[in-house]
């Protein structure tokens, strides 16, 4: 513990909490995995619905190259929710690297687009599969009515037979509407 700061436990500490630790410390963020893999999901979170002003000037004028990539890399957020605007002009004003900016943007929306392909796939072999299981059912009840005529007789022709009948149904048109509902994904 450090005479005269406050210690926290993690449950206490806010999001600002934490970037402040963070941004204090950027003498101990000495390499690429350290940088690349903390200040996005931390400091880019943060500062997605903020002022960007501290990355300008850490990619400006980082005491480190450490702290220099931390602003430019930070705005990896930024790209992931589609704002393209401060990345590039961070790159531009700051220490350099567009090359890896465009390259590691590249990577990112390459990522974004197959991970949308992946999911309309998906939802399209589900629909698909719904369709099919929706015709099932009335495939089934058609296929025994015509190969064993009678056998519904008894489901059909009493007051309890199409009580359950209706029950069921009931609860197929449930099943199909729930279905449908959770199908029912914007990309």
């Amino acid at each position: 513990r450090h005479a005269g700061k406050k210690a926290y436990s993690g449950l206490e500490m806010t999001k600002e909490d934490c970037v402040r630790f963070y941004l204090s410390h950027t003498d101990r963020i000495n390499n690429w995995d350290l940088v690349d893999l903390s200040c996005y999901p931390l400091l880019g979170e943060w500062l997605l619905d903020k002022d960007r002003t501290l990355l300008y000037d850490l990619a400006r004028s980082g005491q480190t190259i450490w702290e220099q990539r931390i602003g430019i890399v930070s705005t990896m957020t930024f790209i992931r929710h589609g704002q393209l605007a401060d990345t590039f002009a961070i790159a531009r004003r700051g220490s350099g690297g567009l090359t890896d900016i465009l390259t590691r943007t590249m990577l990112v929306l390459t990522e974004r687009m197959n991970t949308e392909e992946e999911i309309r796939v998906l939802l399209a072999s589900r629909q698909l599969e719904l369709r099919i299981m929706s015709f099932a059912p009335f495939l089934i009840t058609g296929y025994i009515s015509v190969t064993t005529p009678g056998f519904f007789e008894p489901l059909f022709g009493s007051a309890a037979g199409m009580a359950a009948m209706t029950g069921c149904l009931a609860l197929y048109l449930a099943a199909y509407l729930l279905s449908r509902r959770i199908l029912d994904i914007e990309i």
